[in-house]
């Protein structure tokens, strides 16, 4: 079950005992869970049958026949309370505590025609604990004078008082509102809570015309108190959901960048895009479909026309929408995952593949569970200093699938959204933009994990103070990245999601209405079946390899990647033919620069110190890109050496003239590289004795040209001539070779320039030659050094020109200049 490449590595035996000790960390974070967990401790009662049938009870003795009508149930946590309670004792703390309780159950029932509804409010045991009805503002309702109204107020308001021991009878304050002739009286009294000065629990009681409408109470916290000792308010909350939010445009934003991108690259997988959308927006439709929330509030007001499928529908296309955007997020990650991480979507392809008895799907599972379970110890260590301390702790979260339709279904839907957002926020997109970045992986590797960190302390997770939080989320970001970078994606997302699982099935078990007990004993057993199933597979199942689960597109990636390698190794081979430093002479000033347009270009050049002093220079243009190129430089180079070098292996009597120079190395590509027809050569020789200047060139580029001292025109310019050979060693046959040929003699000061095609194309001002620009540079009469830099500048600057044209090119140019006498020399 142990993967190969960690039996072998000297961590093996720390593996081995997380794996052992899996079951004991899962058994530790039970028990913790049991202790401090409070949806764990909420000791729920009641079903949603239960409440139904309490409800449509109380609504009877308030005179309202709900059978026919639809009802609808929601849960209402108010985490003030719970951590006010905490920090309170007492007589009245606990009258309190049973007149407004820290979660309620709220039933509501809704006639068929929608002109009215009775909303019941339960304790989480089942106790009534009053009730709202709501009509159309057109319904006629008899009136009564205010003194009749008062008294039924004040009865109602006696029997609540009465039902908690409370002797007091508290002041009425009546509020009166008119709406389409009808009188609706509104009652409001304090419940005396003499050692609770911070908690105002207000009765509220509303007549319309003859009908009890309202009968309820109000809690609210003193908000100086609270924001002082219940920590409601956090300023690293804020921050961190501000940080949250930036994370989630930037990532946005970039992940539809990468996304064009992939799919003009072809490299995107449209199948498994629409797999995982629908997979997230289903499991988020759950909670939709199967509770009541989303049209709890519309149905609790008499009137609203827009049916409950069409509030429905529009809740699910906005999770379809977010399926959609962890769908394009994925196709724009997953792609680079690939390229950077081979092998670490092997799982995850063969489970959206269907190949879930697969041994890569049984093992991520298998692994996903050990993982999991010291996520979840480690998290609730974080957490316990804090347990139970005043106004501190984990708030109540909401748990209205346990009231929902299908309840057992709750635990295995509930850890999509921390499990997937985790994965798309922290890795599948902030991972393509640190690669593209940052080139190294020791810098990529803790900017990754501060964006891990930001997704595993989203704001939806509940805990005060909220800086713990963060702490906690230390833990979490740091297994993630282990579950991923040391198996896979698919071992990372389910090692998120098993300790939601268990938390969610476990609290569920020990609720004591019967309904959700066996629906989370059936959530454990399901998942307890797939464990099991994932290790027999584990062993039985048969290994994928990424070739036989990967989407087509992945041979894309492959081609693209082996394109880049050698890319890449032509480049470094370019590098290395390239002459490192200038030769030195005290006869001339030489600069030269060569600028690829892509990494990897067509354009060479190269110098020679031959003998007398004299110096050869061969230029090169359009050798092709990638490894051809660099070939077909090498090849010029291996041919060059042993014919102009001193002590060379040329033969004897033969003819070392640049004409034949170029005419030999010409007819050797054309034999040996037939699409390399193309190249353009020249190879001069100057003689610093006489001055003498003698070269030769094929095709329109490289173009000699000479300039005069400090850029003025030069006395003359080379003759040049032209002459054809026969080639009988093209692969195409026989075929002539022009060679054009020229001499000079220079004067000093003067220089002979080389320059390629791209430096023609771009380096031109008002359709002038780019001869204009060498004279600007050799103007100053600078230093060979100053020479240099001057050069390179202008070149960088062609470049530029050269890109907001979109002409781009390979540019190469080189200045050989004859250095005048030492008395004429400028310093």
């Amino acid at each position: 079950m142990l993967p190969r490449r960690l039996l072998v590595k000297k961590t093996r035996w720390i593996w081995i005992a997380l794996l052992a000790l899996s079951p004991v960390a899962y058994a530790l974070s039970v028990s913790l869970l049991l202790k401090y967990d409070p949806n764990a401790n909420l000791q729920l009662a009641i079903d949603r049958a239960g409440a139904m049938e309490i409800a449509a009870k109380y609504a009877a003795t308030r005179g309202i026949n709900v059978s026919g009508w639809t009802g609808l149930c929601r849960v209402r946590p108010q985490n003030n309370l719970r951590f006010y309670y905490r920090m309170k004792s007492g007589a009245d703390r606990e009258r309190a505590l049973l007149m407004a309780p820290e979660l309620t159950i709220q039933v509501l029932f809704r006639a068929p025609d929608r002109s009215e509804n009775i909303e019941v409010e339960l304790g989480k045991d089942g106790r009534p604990l009053g009730h709202t009805h709501r009509v159309r503002g057109d319904r006629n309702a008899a009136e009564i004078a205010e003194p009749e109204a008062r008294a039924r107020a004040q009865q109602a308001m006696q029997d609540r008082l009465r039902g908690f021991a409370i002797n007091a009878t508290p002041e009425l304050t009546l509020r009166e509102e008119t709406e389409e002739g009808v009188v609706t009286r509104r009652y409001s009294w304090q419940v005396p809570l003499d050692s609770l000065p911070e908690l105002s629990l207000r009765g509220l009681i509303s007549i319309r015309g003859d009908q009890l409408m309202s009968d309820r109470l109000n809690a609210e916290i003193d908000r100086e108190f609270a924001r002082n000792y219940l920590r409601t308010n956090s300023v690293f909350r804020i921050i961190s959901g501000i940080i949250y939010g930036i994370a989630i445009l930037l990532a946005l934003i970039f992940g539809i960048y990468r996304f064009v991108q992939r799919v003009k690259q072809k490299e995107i997988s449209y199948g498994r895009i629409v797999v995982l959308s629908l997979v997230v927006a289903t499991g988020f439709s759950f909670f939709i479909l199967f509770t009541d929330v989303a049209v709890y509030d519309v149905a609790s007001q008499p009137g609203f026309p827009a049916p409950d499928w069409v509030i429905l529908f529009s809740a699910c296309m906005l999770y379809a929408v977010l399926g959609l955007f962890f769908g394009l997020a994925y196709g724009s990650g997953e792609g680079d995952i690939r390229e950077s991480y081979p092998g670490k979507l092997t799982s995850l392809d063969a489970f959206l593949t269907g190949r879930i008895f697969s041994k890569n799907v049984a093992i991520a599972i298998v692994w996903g569970w050990v993982i999991g379970s010291w996520i979840s110890l480690s998290s609730l260590l974080v957490l316990l200093p804090w347990q139970g301390r005043p106004g501190m702790g984990e708030d109540l979260a909401p748990v209205d699938p346990w009231l929902g339709r299908v309840v057992w279904a709750s635990p295995l839907t509930g850890w999509l959204l921390d499990a997937i957002l985790i994965t798309v926020v922290g890795l599948l997109l902030p991972l393509p933009f640190l690669r593209r970045r940052l080139r190294s992986e020791k810098a990529i590797l803790p900017v990754l994990a501060v964006f891990v960190w930001i997704a595993c302390s989203a704001p939806y997770l509940t805990f005060r103070p909220w800086y713990v939080i963060g702490l906690m989320a230390i833990g979490r970001m740091a297994l993630f990245l282990v579950a991923f970078f040391y198996f896979d994606l698919f071992t990372a997302m389910v090692s998120l999601a098993t300790p939601t699982l268990v938390t969610f099935a476990v609290s569920m078990v020990v609720q004591p209405a019967p309904s959700i007990r066996e629906a989370g004993i059936t959530a454990l057993v399901i998942a307890g079946i797939s464990l099991v199933l994932a290790i027999v597979y584990s062993f039985r199942g048969r290994h994928y390899r990424e070739d036989e689960v990967a989407p087509v597109y992945a041979k894309n990636i492959a081609e693209r990647l082996s394109m880049q390698v050698e890319v890449s190794t032509a480049r470094e081979a370019q590098k290395r033919l390239m002459p490192e430093t200038l030769p030195r002479s005290a006869a001339f000033d030489i600069a030269a620069a060569c600028l690829p347009a892509h990494e990897v270009g067509g354009d060479f050049y190269d110098l020679y110190e031959l003998d007398s002093g004299k110096i050869g220079v061969l230029v090169a243009e359009g050798g092709g890109k990638g490894l051809g190129s660099a070939l077909s430089i090498a090849f010029a180079k291996g041919f060059l050496l042993p014919k102009i070098l001193p002590g060379g292996r040329s033969e004897r009597g033969a003819d070392d003239s640049p004409t034949e120079v170029v005419r030999g190395l010409q007819d050797r590509l054309l034999s040996l590289l037939a699409d390399e027809a193309g190249v353009g050569l020249a190879y001069a020789v100057i003689d610093p004795t006489d001055g003498t200047l003698r070269y030769a060139r094929v095709g329109s580029h490289p173009v000699v040209i000479v300039a005069g001292e400090a850029g003025a025109s030069p006395a003359s310019q080379p003759e040049e001539r032209t002459i054809k050979f026969k080639s009988t060693r093209s692969k195409a046959g026989s075929s002539d070779i022009v060679v054009t040929e020229g001499r000079l003699s220079l004067k000093e000061g003067e220089s002979v320039i080389f320059y390629t095609d791209g430096i023609a194309k771009a380096w031109n001002r008002n359709g002038a030659p780019p001869k204009g620009e060498f004279d600007q540079i050799l103007a100053d009469r600078l230093s060979a050094k100053n020479l240099q830099q001057a050069l390179d500048k202008g070149v960088r600057e062609c470049a530029k020109r050269a890109r907001k044209s979109g002409a781009e090119d390979d540019l190469t140019a080189v200045i050989i200049r004859l250095k005048p006498t030492p008395e004429e020399e400028v310093a």
